[in-house]
């Protein structure tokens, strides 16, 4: 099976020499594995470094440097690589994402291929993520749901158990299995099912955007599975400061405006308010509960009512999505950035 890795580059320069060393371990005994390490616009001047880091005799047949002329986002860099390359007179069998902030552990990336292999309605795979301290770091989910929405809001067991609501997060698995989505940060995706399903939508700027597509690859009959066999170390914010699931004391504006937009691409505009409303009346009831002194060990966001009400009303203007097609010209500015000006 030939494998493309697509890296996208961030202010990330100095961590990409370590992830293209893994992949070599990664697919030990693979020789046609290719890789795109994508410049999204960096603006800390490290494109030049890049290049010379390129240009050495251990990259230079393997591996391609793309740069762009504007910071799009993760999903719109990652469709200018995908296009290219399953346009291209040689397109790979599957692309391999794979974050700058992290490493592939010996046939980690083989253990993927494996998986991928295994059953022809396959999608996706994703790896298992591996924290600095050596935890295994959720990786595999359940799609969002409007009534999670509120449990995510509350912030506590003991409702979630009374009222059904599932963990989004799947706990550390022993063995492959099929899931709803995997993490971004590491995954392997059929070339075929993006052709079937579509690429990125470019309305997210960053997050989420790979439950939307993973959402899409469901509707389509394809599976995504996570394996984990496929260990990587992740170092997780890397170019954002924002680590896990968007855990952080505070959350960027595009964070909230690519969750709501993940509700209005799966559940409608009006999947998308009610889940708005059932985190804010969750939210409500948690601050009852700290009031009182309950709120036990969940921490809300700062500012992140604001944020969820705020993206809300923005979302009134939200247009169709705009899927990218593997047959569509590279180039294109992507819808975030037409909307927002």
């Amino acid at each position: 099976m030939k494998v493309a890795v697509v890296i996208v580059n961030y202010r990330t320069t100095p961590l990409i020499e370590g992830v293209l060393d893994s992949i070599r371990s990664g697919y030990r005994g693979k020789d046609d594995v290719r890789a795109v390490v994508v410049d999204g616009f960096s603006d800390d001047g490290s494109l030049p470094n890049l290049t010379a880091m390129l240009q050495q005799q251990r990259y230079r047949e393997w591996v391609q440097l793309l740069p762009l002329d504007l910071n799009g986002g993760f999903g719109w860099a990652n469709n200018q690589a995908i296009l290219r390359l399953l346009q291209g007179s040689d397109p790979p069998s599957a692309i391999h994402l794979l974050n700058p902030d992290a490493e592939l552990l010996p046939d980690s990336g083989t253990a993927l291929i494996e998986t991928l292999e295994s059953h022809a309605n396959i999608g996706a795979v994703g790896s298992q993520l591996i924290e600095p301290d050596g935890t295994c770091a959720t990786s595999a989910f359940r799609f969002p749901t409007v009534r999670g929405e509120f449990g995510r809001g509350a912030g506590t067991g003991v409702v979630n158990r009374l009222i059904g609501i599932q963990r989004a997060a799947c706990r550390p698995a022993l063995k492959a299995m099929q899931v709803d989505w995997v993490t971004g940060a590491s995954v392997l995706l059929r070339a075929d099912a993006l052709r079937d399903a579509g690429l990125f939508d470019d309305s997210f700027f960053l997050y989420h955007e790979e439950v939307e597509l993973m959402w899409r690859l469901h509707l389509k009959g394809w599976t995504t599975w996570h394996e984990p066999k496929s260990r990587v170390l992740h170092q997780g914010g890397a170019a954002t400061g924002i680590h896990g699931n968007g855990t952080a004391k505070s959350r960027p504006a595009y964070w909230y405006e690519s969750r709501r937009l993940l509700f209005s691409r799966t559940k409608g505009r009006s999947g998308a308010f009610s889940a708005a409303l059932a985190w804010s009346l969750g939210h409500a009831f948690w601050t009852v509960r700290r009031i009182l002194g309950m709120q036990g060990r969940h921490v809300s966001a700062e500012g992140e009512l604001k944020g969820v009400l705020r993206s809300c009303i923005e979302g009134l203007r939200d247009g169709p999505s705009r899927v990218t097609s593997w047959q569509d010209d590279p180039g294109t500015a992507p819808q975030w950035l037409e909307r927002s000006r």
